[in-house]
């Protein structure tokens, strides 16, 4: 290969380099010759995170606040839908107790 000569390196990376001996480990002469880095693994097990809020429940919102006014079970409108369905999932517990 002739230098000075353009090479590539990971994360889409290029400059010019003068000489061979310049170039890093792991640059070629074509991007596509390019081997990916793969991320190492996480040291630790990954938690996944706690349900958001509003996370669907498996019942409509609607059906959710008809059943809190079916029995007469106060609510805010502006309340997200699963404290709803917490609310009412509590209610349907107790009554079965």
């Amino acid at each position: 290969m002739a230098f000075p000569s353009w090479m590539y390196g990971p994360n889409g990376a290029s400059a010019v380099f003068k000489s061979a001996e310049e170039v890093p480990a792991g640059w070629a002469d074509h991007p596509s010759k390019v081997v990916a880095e793969l991320p190492a693994p996480p040291a630790d097990p990954v938690e996944l995170p706690a349900a958001p809020d509003d996370a669907k429940p498996g019942l409509s919102r609607k059906q959710i606040t008809d059943a809190l006014a079916e029995r007469k079970i106060p609510f805010s409108k502006n309340t997200p839908t699963k404290a709803l369905y917490d609310k009412l999932l509590e209610v349907v517990e107790a009554s079965e107790a």
